[in-house]
C-alpha cells in the first residue's frame, strides 16, 4: 500500500487528467512522461520521481503542492507547526 501522500498525489493526478478529458496517453504526451509512468503513478505502484511529478504538475497546469493535497493558505501554518 502506498503512503498517504503518494495516494493523494495519484488520486489528484487522475482527477485532474479526467477533468481535462485526457487519456493517460494524452497526459504522457503533454508532460513528456511515458504512458506507463503515468499509469504507474495513478495506480500507486510507486511514487513518482521529483522530475516526473514536476512534469505532470506543469502539464496539468497546477502545482506539486496542489497535487500532493496541500490546501492554499495553510502552507505557513504547516511550516510553523513543524518548526515548533
Amino acid at each position: 500500500m502506498a503512503d498517504p501522500v503518494t495516494a493523494v498525489f495519484a488520486e489528484n493526478v487522475r482527477r485532474e487528467r479526467r477533468a481535462r478529458g485526457w487519456t493517460q496517453a494524452d497526459l504522457a504526451a503533454e508532460s513528456g512522461v511515458s504512458r506507463s509512468a503515468v499509469g504507474t503513478v495513478e495506480t500507486q505502484e510507486c511514487g513518482p520521481s521529483l522530475g516526473t511529478a514536476v512534469r505532470l504538475a506543469r502539464a496539468l497546469g497546477t502545482t506539486l503542492g496542489a497535487l500532493a493535497g496541500e490546501r492554499p493558505g495553510l502552507a505557513h501554518v504547516q511550516r510553523e507547526a513543524r518548526a515548533s
